[in-house]
């Protein structure tokens, strides 16, 4: 089996989203890093929003 790591240069790429649904109003989100560390937090509303300049890894919705 052989394995082909790649070439440099890596090429990273963000990208803008936003997702809109009744059922996200009430929730909370935590937004983390790739170290794992939460960047932002707050009330989702109707619409939970990433912007391109965000290092977002993932995120966590949660109902308080």
């Amino acid at each position: 089996m052989q394995y082909n790591p790649g070439n440099a240069p890596l090429l990273v790429d963000r990208v803008a989203a936003r997702v809109t649904a009744p059922w996200l109003t009430g929730l909370t989100y935590r937004k983390y890093d790739f170290s794992r560390r939460v960047f932002a937090q707050g009330p989702v509303g109707g619409a939970f929003v990433v912007t391109a300049a965000q290092p977002l890894f993932y995120a966590r919705l949660t109902r308080p």
